[in-house]
């Protein structure tokens, strides 16, 4: 029988425990393991029908031997597919039911330690939920080294609050595995290999205020380098609407210290905070200013060896006015939607609904929202009339010329909810 189980001899001595094992222990094992074949879940293993047929015998011999063939690994495949065959459960107990059952309850015994071995040799490698103080049949060094910790611990040993682990998951920054409880809740888990990382990346982060003293820049400055991809957050709140704060790595702080030139003293130079302040720069231009100080198209003043935060940086204050002049020249030139209703003379609403229709043409650049060039503005007025520019050229009640005309508006309010009726000019041309 137990050639029969290794295959042959010379695996008897790489699985001495089953060698030793009593012909009665050999039956019961055969017995218990030999329904987990391939692809089969069976419920009640240890209760197989008309097991003295030699047919069905063979059967059980058979499975079992493949289990314990190529050991352990055969018996981990087989595992593998138990949970990957199982319902989304952190329960070791529910999702190797019944193989839990058979290896803790049925085969309990000391004789058969080696298979419990192997099954918690697996869990150490390849569970990804928690191993604690409530899996008590567990060995006590399986639970106390399983590498698997939960947010609170991870934190714990990281020594930052458990909200900047829960945050770094939300934000993909570190893997984890979860599943859903009966409570609604889920249970997560991150394993030990990533504290080194967690710590690495927490190790001097700072919150937005500390950011900005520290760059000598107002708060709003700081999440505008944020939005415009200057300074990249462990912790958004822009990324994670329910964080507490933001927290941003050291070494995006430090990257935003820029190294200056040795020039000679001049009264003429300005803090870039100032610039910042007092020169009625649009949001994209301060990030552009920014952008340029970090990358060295601007030149920061000074001693030519020390780095300085980019909000103390001094700049020429006609060098600082040259670069910004080119910058609004190369920029584009084109409008808000609210500057484009300005030029149209329409209501802002009006304007935002022909261009969420399509009618007015517009560009979406990211922050910068929606913008509409002049030659969508000229388009427009070639193409559309409003029927309040309609009704002033013709004398009458928009009302009474709407009922009047026999072409059909393009938008309204009893066509689509616009406030405004449009109509294509060469369809009232005679107007």
């Amino acid at each position: 029988m137990t050639l029969l189980l290794c295959g042959n001899a010379s695996r008897i001595a790489k699985l001495a425990c089953l060698s030793g094992l009593s012909t009665p222990a050999i039956h019961r094992l055969v017995r218990y393991l030999g329904p987990f074949q391939a692809n089969t879940r069976p419920l009640h293993p240890g209760q197989t029908l008309d097991v003295h047929r030699l047919d069905v015998a063979i059967g059980l011999v058979t499975g079992a031997a493949c289990l314990l063939a190529n050991w352990p690994t055969n018996l981990h495949t087989r595992i593998d597919e138990l949970r990957a065959d199982a319902p989304e459960s952190p329960s070791v107990r529910r999702t190797f039911d019944p193989l839990y059952r058979v290896l803790y309850d049925a085969l309990q015994e000391a004789e058969f330690r080696f298979l419990r071995d192997a099954f918690e040799d697996y869990l150490h490698v390849h569970w990804w939920g928690l191993i604690c103080k409530r899996n008590r049949r567990l060995r006590p060094e399986t639970a106390n080294g399983h590498p698997r910790l939960s947010l609170p611990q991870m934190a714990k040993a990281a020594r930052v609050p458990p909200s900047v682990v829960r945050h770094m998951v939300q934000a993909e920054l570190v893997p984890s595995n979860s599943a859903e409880l009966r409570s609604g809740r889920r249970a997560r888990s991150i394993h030990l290999s990533e504290l080194q990382g967690i710590q690495s990346a927490t190790d001097g982060a700072r919150s937005l205020e500390e950011t900005a003293r520290m760059l000598s820049l107002p708060r709003r400055r700081v999440r505008e380098l944020i939005v415009g991809g200057l300074l990249t957050p462990l912790v958004s709140r822009q990324i994670n609407k329910d964080a507490a704060a933001w927290l941003i790595p050291k070494k995006e702080i430090n990257r935003l210290h820029v190294q200056t030139i040795q020039s000679p003293d001049d009264s003429d130079s300005i803090p870039a905070r100032d610039i910042l302040k007092y020169w009625r720069l649009e949001k994209h231009e301060s990030v552009a200013l920014i952008a340029a100080l970090v990358d060295g198209r601007l030149p920061a003043q000074g001693d030519g060896q020390s780095k300085v935060p980019v909000g103390k940086a001094l700049l020429c204050a006609v060098g600082a006015k040259e670069w910004l002049l080119r910058h609004r020249t190369h920029a584009r030139k084109d409008f808000s939607v609210d500057t484009a209703a300005k030029e149209l003379g329409i209501k802002q609403q009006v304007a935002y609904d022909l261009v969420r229709l399509g009618i007015l043409h517009s560009t979406n650049v990211g922050m910068l929202g929606h913008r509409v060039s002049p030659d969508d503005v000229e388009r427009f007025q070639a193409t559309y009339v409003s029927l309040a520019s309609l009704a002033s050229q013709a004398r009458r009640s928009p009302r009474a010329l709407l009922a009047e005309l026999s072409a059909s508006p393009v938008c309204g309010p009893s066509i689509d909810g616009t406030r405004q009726y449009f109509y294509r000019r060469t369809e009232v041309k005679s107007l």
